[in-house]
């Protein structure tokens, strides 16, 4: 993707909510401290604002980590500042899990799985990653910024730095899947009209269809896990999502823990006695 295309995308999703300001810069740190700094710095209205950028030298995922993404991947980081309320906060990931995923799948036929809560998988390999910044302010949602790494116009194995991103069973991208290259402005341009109309939805407060979209692609639901919540390490069987996006996890004792934030590692292989309580 090129400026020039970009200003075409820019076009043509003018008078969307989201995509029809954009900002694309060749190589910066981190679009997520990018459009951090925008929201503090401007006294203007910024949602639907994008930050789109070929490379990042320090882009971040979940709890802190380096986010490798070299030239080629889709980096990019959407501001959200209407209708939002804490509840909402974690179907976010989801809402922007189903875009990529409905993107991915209508522009190249692969099928996506979800790993709860942010990483989407391509054959049990990560290819995705969501990150939500939130900007609090008592109970009031000032901002949220979503975060999408994808991995797209590059080969995994052409990079010795793409450590960080090996979970259980590594990475791939769409290069690697597909052996050819994607045009990124037109999936950009999908994600973005993909990501409305699930917005759209939650908006209309329906959480329960954006959730049992969301489980329809779950990859975790009968599986043994290990999750770090930030405090405690833990394992147990995944048993679903209730409908506010929450994780229920039956422990060794037989109570059900639910987790609201953390990372997943999954077992090899599903559990197959354990009923899939979806």
């Amino acid at each position: 993707m090129d400026s020039d295309s970009v200003k075409q995308l820019q076009i043509a999703l003018k008078g969307k909510e989201i995509g029809h300001n954009i900002h694309f810069l060749d190589k910066i740190s981190s679009t997520q401290n990018y459009a951090t700094n925008l929201i503090e710095k401007s006294r203007l209205p910024l949602h639907g604002l994008v930050v789109i950028a070929k490379e990042q030298s320090d882009g971040r995922g979940r709890m802190g980590r380096k986010w490798i993404s070299p030239a080629g991947g889709l980096w990019m980081s959407i501001i959200l500042q209407h209708w939002l309320t804490p509840k909402m906060l974690p179907i976010i990931q989801f809402i922007s899990a189903l875009a990529v995923a409905d993107s991915i799948s209508e522009i190249s036929g692969l099928a996506c799985t979800n790993k709860w809560p942010n990483d989407l998988l391509v054959r049990g390999k990560k290819i995705c990653g969501i990150l939500v910044d939130v900007d609090f302010e008592g109970n009031r949602v000032n901002n949220v910024i979503i975060g999408i790494g994808l991995n797209a116009n590059f080969s995994a194995n052409d990079k010795d730095d793409l450590a960080n991103l090996v979970g259980f069973s590594g990475i791939t991208t769409l290069k690697d899947e597909l052996g050819y290259y994607i045009q990124l402005s037109d999936l950009t341009k999908l994600i973005f009209e993909k990501l409305e109309h699930y917005y759209a939805l939650l908006k209309e407060n329906k959480i329960k269809v954006i959730v049992d979209l969301w489980k329809q692609r779950s990859e975790i639901f009968g599986r043994q896990v290990t999750i770090e919540d930030g405090k405690d390490v833990f394992e147990g069987r995944a048993l679903g999502v209730d409908d506010n996006g929450i994780l229920q996890i039956k422990l060794s004792d037989g109570s059900v823990k639910e987790v609201l934030f953390g990372d997943v590692n999954l077992s090899i292989t599903p559990h197959a006695s354990e009923p899939n309580l979806t």
